[in-house]
């Protein structure tokens, strides 16, 4: 057909040393070392708020959420559970699944086998206005029953 052009084919390594590395280098001198003076802005690091970290709710039917990593003091297992990805064991993640599956805190006290073979609570309720002696024999019994 005339009314096609030839197309024309070239060497593809011949284009890239002959035209485009020669219209790619000016552009990418203005970010050398060299010309920091005339380099065009960069783009700035996005605002990130560490005030008040974002904690997102991830189910309306669990109290489960996902949020920054804080370096801060941790609280106890007994209050929280926590996941940190790529930090934490997966035996934490498989308890917090379960955890949305049967609604219950995982704990790590066992229970004690009491003298007609029936196991006894493994957590004992403690009143509201207990003392801060009660409160440490509690900690100090958990540290001992998670080792």
């Amino acid at each position: 057909n005339s009314d096609m052009e030839e197309e024309e084919r070239g060497d593809l390594i011949q284009f890239y040393n002959n035209i485009y590395i020669k219209q790619i280098k000016t552009f990418a001198m203005k970010y050398s070392q060299a010309n920091v003076m005339d380099a065009p802005p960069l783009s700035p690091y996005p605002f990130v708020r560490t005030g008040s970290p974002r904690r997102i709710q991830l189910s309306q039917n669990h109290p489960v959420y996902i949020s920054p990593h804080k370096n801060e003091t941790v609280l106890s297992p007994r209050e929280k559970i926590f996941y940190y990805f790529s930090n934490s064991p997966s035996k934490r993640l498989r308890e917090i699944n379960s955890m949305i599956r049967t609604g219950e805190t995982p704990t790590k006290k066992r229970g004690i086998l009491l003298e007609d073979g029936s196991e006894s609570p493994a957590k004992r309720i403690c009143p509201e206005n207990h003392s801060a002696l009660l409160r440490r024999l509690q900690d100090v019994a958990n540290d001992r029953g998670s080792h």
